[in-house]
């Protein structure tokens, strides 16, 4: 009987319902937000209870701000609200675990509940208001995930190097501790066994765990660690003021860059945390936001880029916050607009207010498929092109340029000397037209597409005898080119194909890579090029001769990039000629040499083609831009480049050579 009953019971079971799935209600007062009340928990393993609260944005609410990784776009776990549940992903579900109390409840601010992100009215809306809730929380808790079976931090130990940096002599500044350091290695013989012993505890601590976070690839921690009153870094229970991992993380990179050792995970170290202690101290070296707004953004844009994003519009609206108080521009974080208009909209505001340096930003943020595709093979997803005029800031199909003709950030301003032209398009929101001067066409480019191959650019003797077969072609068929004729200016041709390799050898990196270690002078792009063609092209060369040899040894040896490490400790004659094949190899990465049909020569951005590209001095902008010529009367900004023997935008107006003013169409 009892049996029967149960097969009657279930034959008429009712199905369970599932949860009812909590609705989010508008936000009723001008100015508010919503807050999280994380209920109190015994153990982690209860579910996640809470509750949200409407309230107005002010300094007088308590509260703290959760900083963290997305992660996973999968809504497996979830949150329980007396509306009903709400579905979390496994990152949000960790930290909410890992940050509740166990007798009380913690009031939270978190974007992921916090906000509705499906109605993008409101994450507009919101996200406009980020900085205010960051600057107004008593603190910002950075959850770093949680520690594994053989991976696991000792807090503890990071915190006493903190303390310790303090006895090795240095300080919180990032500013002249490799001298500070160098200087106690010289007056006290334990300094280095010192030294040393910090490195050990901060790797047997497993510090590398912490600076190797994906939280620190986020885009949008920046801004969270930035305006943070107070910032705490979590590892599961255990915790570390941001005050002492900063600390550590100077005293780190400090003997990196002191006594060259290396740190796990330096890419990490430097890419990641490190670029993100830099940003702050730039921020907080202004604390009144009295740097130039003209190119405080782009600092901040340029520096970040790296960073992960899910969604690419974020790239603007994540960095938002740290325009300063005098800034001409207005970025208001609207997600019905795609990643291509609200770049637009931003260069075209910036050119609005005249801010002209944007160009600079367009021509040397690359599209790797446009730029690649006649070069290397190289397969990258394809994207919606932004116009030519325009920054791409997107990650993946963009880089900056390395930029060795423009010196200091200064070349980066408008040309005081000259007032600029440009038309905002009425009828194509996508163009613009610039006045300039048309100085001359390309007639030939060069290119060295094995240094982007990726399994020769560590191996020095393959990439030193290509570098050096290539430039005896260029230097030879330059010299061809000026045997019946000077070169346009008059100087000598050998100075001015040196000139012309290195840019004009007005960067800091050329300065840093070529600086006499006797009196600390800058040597001359023309003594490098003597140098390495003594060194280099000569057979009798030394350097030559020692590359010929370590190409012809086949015996056992510890190699570092492919050579011996007894090379590095044993040459006597790498020099010079040495380091312009490393900082060719870089250069030729980015640049390709170039020849105009007047007879000058230069670097331009890699991509500059003949017969559709030319010389522009573009009114406003201090050095000369590749444009290319389209379709009729329709024109695309390449980039900036560096033409020797003209400079002066001013003097190019009025030479007779050139002289040409034109409008150009930019598309």
């Amino acid at each position: 009987m009892g049996k029967k009953r149960d097969s009657l019971k279930a034959l008429f079971k009712l199905p369970s319902r599932s949860p009812r799935v909590y609705q989010y209600t508008a936000l009723s007062l001008d100015g508010a937000i919503r807050l999280l009340e994380l209920k109190p928990a015994a153990s982690r393993q209860q579910a996640i209870h809470c509750s949200l609260s409407e309230t107005k944005l002010s300094p007088e609410i308590q509260y703290e701000a959760l900083s963290y990784v997305w992660g996973s776009d999968e809504l497996s776990e979830t949150l329980r609200l007396p509306g009903g549940h709400l579905k979390i992903t496994p990152s949000l579900a960790s930290a909410l675990k890992g940050l509740r109390l166990d007798n009380k409840p913690r009031t939270l601010w978190v974007d992921a509940v916090c906000i509705n992100q499906s109605d993008d009215l409101e994450k507009g809306s919101q996200v406009a208001k980020m900085a205010a809730i960051y600057r107004n929380a008593s603190g910002v808790l950075a959850w770093l995930g949680e520690d594994v079976e053989h991976a696991v931090v000792d807090m503890q130990a990071i915190a006493s190097l903190a303390q310790k940096a303090n006895g090795l002599g240095l300080g919180d500044s990032l500013i002249g501790q490799r001298d500070i350091l160098m200087a106690w290695f010289r007056r006290d013989t334990t300094a280095f066994t010192q030294t040393m012993d910090f490195m050990t505890v901060a790797e047997q601590a497993n510090f590398s765990l912490l600076y190797g976070s994906d939280w620190f690839t986020r885009m949008w921690i920046v801004q969270e660690v930035l305006l943070a009153s107070r910032l705490t870094l979590f590892r599961g229970p255990k915790s570390i003021s941001w005050k002492d991992f900063e600390r550590v993380m100077i005293c780190l990179h400090t003997i990196r860059e002191a006594i060259h050792l290396s740190v796990p995970d330096v890419d990490s170290f430097v890419k990641n945390a490190w670029n993100l202690i830099v940003v702050r101290n730039h921020y907080d070296s202004f604390p009144e936001r009295e740097g130039d707004p003209r190119l405080d953004f782009d600092y901040y844009v340029n520096q970040l880029r790296r960073r992960d994003c899910k969604d690419d519009r974020d790239r603007v609206y994540a960095l938002r916050s740290l325009l300063p108080e005098n800034s001409d521009l207005t970025i208001t974080p609207d997600y019905k607009k795609s990643t291509v208009e609200v770049f637009t909209d931003l260069a075209r505001q910036q050119l609005q207010h005249g801010h002209m340096e944007i160009f600079f930003q367009a021509g040397l943020c690359r599209n790797l498929a446009d730029t690649f595709q006649e070069i290397m093979p190289y397969n990258f997803p394809p994207s919606e092109p932004v116009p030519s005029w325009v920054p791409d800031y997107r990650k993946d199909i963009t880089y900056i340029g390395w930029m060795p003709y423009f010196g200091d950030d200064s070349s980066f301003l408008p040309d005081p000397t000259i007032a600029p032209s440009c038309a905002l398009s009425v009828d194509n929101p996508r163009g613009i037209s610039i006045n300039g001067t048309f100085l001359d066409p390309v007639e030939a480019a060069f290119a060295f597409p094995f240094v982007h191959d990726g399994n020769l650019r560590a191996d020095h003797p393959k990439i030193f005898f290509m570098i050096r077969t290539g430039l005896r072609w260029l230097y030879e068929k330059c010299m061809a080119h000026y045997s019946s004729r000077s070169y346009p200016n008059g100087e000598d041709p050998t100075s001015a194909f040196a000139y012309a390799l290195l840019g004009g050898g007005t960067s800091e990196q050329y300065k840093e890579a070529f600086r006499s270690g006797v009196k600390d002078e800058v040597q001359t792009p023309l003594e490098v090029w003597q140098a390495y063609q003594e060194q280099c092209l000569s057979e009798e060369g030394e350097l030559y001769q020692e590359m010929m040899r370590e190409v012809e040894y086949t015996g056992p040896a510890r190699r570092v990039n492919g050579i011996r490490q007894e090379w590095y400790e044993n040459s006597t004659h790498s020099g010079k000629a040495w380091e312009l094949t490393h900082y060719l190899k870089v250069l030729f990465r980015y640049h390709v040499f170039f020849t105009t049909n007047q007879g000058y020569i230069g670097l331009a951005p890699l991509g500059t083609k003949r017969s559709t590209d030319a010389i522009v001095f573009i009114d406003g902008l201090k050095v000369p831009f590749v444009l290319r010529n389209v379709a009729e009367a329709k024109w695309k900004v390449v980039g900036p480049c560096y033409m020797h023997g003209m400079v002066d935008a001013e003097a190019a107006r009025t030479n007779e050579r050139f002289g040409a003013r034109l409008t150009f169409p930019l598309i």
